[in-house]
């Protein structure tokens, strides 16, 4: 997170506690993953979603995925809010372990940001949908191996980083 991030982030939480303290709203949050989908079924999306769910989390918003997400994208953004209301985690913990992830699992990778993968629709709809299936199997209604596979190996690294992931 660079320091203009933090100073965001920092802004973003008085507000939230100001709206929570005074209100009954609840706020909607950005923050769906910034590497921009390619592959929603990579161990990649799945770091980049849990950062912006922990993000989401811990300042009270929202879960927003975005971009019509499959069912897995979905079930592990609930996952990954549990447990980071389980762990306890606070803002300062939250910028430490986000700054340990993306170094420790995101350094060197391509962000985009604010890119929306529904424009695919328009020039080629079956590589909206090869991505969501490559996770999904819609026929059979349950997640891919592959999808599997890279679910456990990030949830096993954020167990080990105290994110209490089932």
């Amino acid at each position: 997170m660079s320091p203009n991030e933090g100073e965001a982030v920092l802004k973003s939480l008085v507000v939230q506690l100001t709206i929570r303290r005074h209100t009954n709203i609840i706020t909607y949050g950005g923050g769906w993953p910034q590497n921009g989908g390619e592959d929603l079924c990579s161990e990649e999306h799945l770091i980049e979603t849990t950062i912006a769910c922990m993000s989401s989390t811990v300042l009270g918003h929202n879960i927003h995925l975005g971009e019509t997400p499959p069912p897995t994208t979905v079930a592990w953004a609930a996952d990954i809010s549990d447990a980071t209301a389980e762990a306890g985690l606070k803002l300062p913990d939250l910028y430490k372990l986000t700054l340990r992830i993306r170094r420790e699992k995101l350094a060197g990778k391509t962000r985009i940001f604010n890119r929306d993968r529904r424009q695919l629709l328009y020039h080629d709809p079956r590589a909206f949908l090869a991505s969501e299936e490559k996770c999904y199997d819609f026929v059979n209604q349950r997640p891919t191996d592959e999808f599997l596979s890279n679910r456990g190996t990030v949830a096993k690294y954020l167990r080990d980083v105290g994110i209490p992931v089932p």
